[in-house]
């Protein structure tokens, strides 16, 4: 006769409720630590490519829905992320830490002149270098989220992208 069977009827219930919660507890709690690591966060680094000079900066606008990527224009308002990089030896790189992976879009530009916007001429054709995700090419439009669309995967991704 093990010590448990030695207790009253109501007590060895009690100690089974115990045990049952206690197991419960502990299977809840290391679901909820490995499904809060399972999903995990990304890096990604771009590197664009093509950078004619050292002057100016690369402007970098980076969507993750195609709502703000097709009502943004030449803003980055509606950007998740927006970045300034310098510009050394002829390259620049962006490295985004700690992005939830899921679906981006790129748009940058080569701001040679320092005022942080696109500059155009007068039919609105972009006077200094401008580049998408994926290399997405421009006709007379800038290229649309269908085609600068990439996905971020957990972990470390990187891009490249050119500035023409």
């Amino acid at each position: 006769m093990s010590p448990a069977d030695r207790l009253p009827s109501y007590r060895r219930s009690r100690l089974k409720m115990y045990f049952a919660g206690a197991l419960a507890l502990a299977s809840w709690m290391g679901s909820t630590g490995m499904a809060a690591d399972s999903p995990g966060t990304a890096t990604l680094s771009v590197h664009f490519i093509g950078l004619k000079s050292s002057q100016g900066a690369v402007m970098v606008a980076v969507f993750n829905s195609e709502a703000a990527y097709e009502n943004s224009g030449t803003a980055s308002e509606a950007a998740t992320r927006s970045l300034k990089l310098e510009i050394k030896d002829g390259a620049a790189i962006a490295t985004l830490e700690g992005i939830p992976p899921g679906q981006y879009a790129i748009k940058a530009f080569h701001d040679l002149n320092g005022d942080a916007k696109l500059n155009t001429n007068l039919f609105g054709i972009p006077t200094e270098p401008v580049g998408f995700s994926n290399d997405a090419p421009v006709h007379m439009h800038a290229p649309f989220w269908k085609e600068t669309v990439f996905v971020v995967h957990a972990g470390e991704n990187a891009i490249s992208i050119h500035l023409d």
